[in-house]
């Protein structure tokens, strides 16, 4: 059985990560030694389970430095800065304090590989406290030796948002070295200005996918990614191509249509991308009920806005196959590139620093 790694897991079994408490960690380290799986989980912080979520990481760190959950590799938190329309569980877009921000960048040296951070929903000299501005804050999270993945954006001008994408890679790169793991992706043209359909989940788009493939499948280059992808996508595909960050996408069928997963595979390389599952076997996130569409497995809000995915790695993996990726480009999808990723560690530049 191929190994894997679960890199944007959000339950497993009867875990929903964004609950678990100190007394679970054992159990859901060993239920991902029987799936022979290495997991990242990833926790949707709100207001309420800061304080448990922050004495979780601290067990957390003491366990793993006597040598216990060898299969549990770090956790990962989306949020709390993030568009307001994605389909996250409400609560988990919200404000943190500047102090707050501190206890969540102590908790990278205990284990928290990276943060889900929406790039544009703030500029760069805007305060998410009193005296700390973003670029403080995202100075401060390298500092600490946390990472940010890029995503859910805040979905208003495409321009506006490129720019601060650009802004954000920019100033990262201003004080740390060079990697195509210095900087992650959530799920790639999901929660993104984009100029095209990627995804058709309802009979109606379905009856549509062929006409819509065909006007955006058109070759990828470099001078039509912005007007096939829009702004976004083109851009982070770029900067993918460029070495500069390394981007997920999900694999389940449902939330990209696979013609456009093989097409970014195309255009990107087979070691250049992350399986991201953004997963659940459980139908709530952060305890919120979820609703399941039985042909798609993908897992509604009460709104009907996407939340999340029933698809396993399993199903992710078959997929890829039917899609005629090499069964060594799958295990570095699945499994390589998101270990690399995880033990990652920044590296400043030697001459100067980003501003603390």
């Amino acid at each position: 059985m191929n190994q894997t790694v679960l890199f944007h897991t959000h339950g497993l079994g009867k875990f929903d990560f964004s609950k678990i408490a100190v007394s679970d960690l054992a159990q859901v380290d060993e239920l991902a030694a029987r799936r022979n799986a290495l997991l990242c989980p990833t926790v949707y912080l709100t207001q309420a389970n800061f304080a448990a979520f922050g004495n979780l990481m601290r067990v957390f760190a003491k366990l793993k430095y006597a040598g216990h959950l060898q299969n549990l590799l770090g956790f990962a938190i989306e949020g709390p800065i993030l568009g307001a329309k994605g389909g996250t569980p409400t609560g988990s877009v919200w404000r943190p304090t500047g102090a707050q921000w501190r206890d969540i960048c102590e908790w990278c040296a205990l284990g928290l590989k990276y943060v889900v951070i929406a790039p544009d929903v703030l500029s760069l000299d805007e305060e998410v406290d009193r005296g700390f501005t973003f670029a403080d804050l995202l100075s401060f999270i390298y500092k600490s030796g946390g990472r940010v993945a890029l995503g859910h954006f805040g979905g208003g001008s495409a321009a506006e948002s490129a720019r601060r994408l650009h802004e954000v890679l920019a100033h990262i790169e201003g004080g740390y070295e060079s990697s195509p793991y210095l900087v992650l992706t959530d799920h790639l043209f999901n929660d993104m200005p984009r100029s095209f359909q990627h995804a058709f989940r309802t009979p109606s788009a379905r009856a549509k996918r062929q006409i819509e493939l065909e006007r955006h499948l058109a070759p990828w280059t470099p001078s039509l990614l912005s007007t096939l992808l829009g702004l976004v996508p083109a851009a982070l595909l770029t900067a993918a191509q460029e070495r500069r960050l390394t981007p997920s996408l999900n694999f389940d069928g449902a939330h990209v249509d696979l013609a456009i997963c093989r097409r970014v595979v195309d255009y990107l390389g087979e070691d250049r991308i992350i399986a991201i599952t953004d997963h659940t076997e459980v139908e709530s996130l952060a305890g919120e009920a979820l609703s399941k569409d039985e042909q798609t497995g993908l897992l509604y809000r009460f709104d009907g806005v996407l939340a999340a995915s029933s698809v396993t790695h399993e199903q992710q993996r078959r997929n890829m196959k039917a899609i005629n990726m090499t069964e060594s480009g799958i295990d570095l999808v699945l499994f390589e590139t998101p270990l690399e990723a995880l033990r990652f560690a920044p590296c400043r530049h030697q001459s100067h620093a980003i501003r603390a």
